[in-house]
């Protein structure tokens, strides 16, 4: 079995999402310009009509790629922008976080270690969860923004940029030892702004997509407040919201195991106030993001948006978990 592994809490066919919708401006002579028969033109009128009124449930990708093959664009408001444009497949997970994945083993893998956790099933696919979310324009200032720049730094065979970078700053170390970089000393080797927004894009597209099955029972993670304010810090509009910190997790053993996963949440009392955490593994790095009220107390402690922390995956309950079940799956 390849280590290369992505972990999702549920596989299966993309359901119906409102975010998107057929443009009205497809005429009967543009669809015969690419129909063959008036077979054709009648199959593809149906799927346009079930298409618009969110009719298609689990064959929408079906539907969608017989679509695209008809030159049919998709056209409806922009999640990010809320504009009205022609939307893009969009990865709801950046495409260089599964190519990357793929990179930290030997041979390099395309096909990634899928865990089914509801099925108690492992299976191997190259299959990458899209929709059709948002323009062109705000995928390219995604790109931009921070995947670009941060990417790069996540482990591979070929190296681990981010832990090399770290290791040579000054750093506070804890009472256990653990070594910890506040945002002023990383500042000095990092773009963090552009770590930021990397890291505020997945949790937000993660929250305001349709796909149901990668988001653990729960429609919108990050709940309304927050979808909006981390839409308004992607698109530049405020800073990085004061509810909230990102915790990032430098692994000392990332050759050990790299794994990439959706978010979770979960809800944790800090300082008598409730506070949700939400985290997700990327190759050798480990995000969790307090979103609440709670977030207030720790930065009058220290006034970071972002920390990082040296950790180590060996011994990390959920982690060995996960080792454990993709291994005793593999060898079902």
């Amino acid at each position: 079995m390849r280590f290369g592994m992505r972990v999702i809490p549920n596989v299966g066919y993309e359901p119906k999402s409102t975010s998107a919708a057929v443009g009205t401006n497809v005429g009967n002579a543009q669809k015969a310009d690419f129909a063959k028969s008036a077979t054709c033109v009648a199959v593809l009128d149906k799927a346009v009509k079930l298409l618009r009124k969110n009719l298609l449930y689990g064959h929408r990708p079906m539907v969608c790629f017989f679509l695209r093959q008809k030159g049919v664009t998709v056209v409806g408001v922009c999640a990010l922008c809320k504009k009205k444009r022609q939307l893009k497949r969009s990865h709801i997970l950046p495409q260089g976080l599964y190519k990357k994945t793929g990179r930290s083993v030997v041979p390099h893998e395309s096909n990634l270690t899928t865990l089914d956790f509801e099925k108690d099933k492992s299976f191997t696919t190259s299959r990458q969860h899209k929709e059709h979310l948002l323009c062109s324009d705000c995928e390219d200032l995604l790109n931009r923004g921070g995947e670009n720049y941060s990417i790069p730094l996540l482990y591979d065979e070929s190296g681990f940029g981010l832990r090399d970078k770290l290791n040579g700053l000054n750093f506070y170390k804890a009472s256990r030892g653990q070594r910890i970089w506040h945002e002023s000393t990383a500042r000095e080797v990092l773009d963090i702004n552009k770590i930021k927004h990397f890291v505020a894009g997945i949790l937000w597209k993660h929250s305001v997509c349709g796909i149901d099955e990668i988001k653990s029972n729960c429609k919108h993670p990050l709940g309304n407040k927050f979808e909006v304010r981390f839409q308004d810090f992607l698109l530049g509009k405020e800073g990085f919201p004061d509810e909230a910190l990102i915790r990032v997790y430098v692994d000392k053993n990332a050759e050990r195991y790299p794994i990439t996963s959706f978010p979770t949440r979960v809800r944790i009392s800090e300082c008598g106030r409730a506070t949700w955490v939400h985290s997700f593994f990327m190759p050798g790095v480990r995000v969790r993001t307090l979103v609440g009220g709670a977030t207030k107390n720790a930065r009058q402690r220290d006034p970071s948006d972002i920390v990082f922390y040296e950790w180590t995956s060996e011994g990390t309950e959920c982690l060995d978990g996960v080792i454990q079940q993709v291994t005793s799956l593999a060898s079902n």
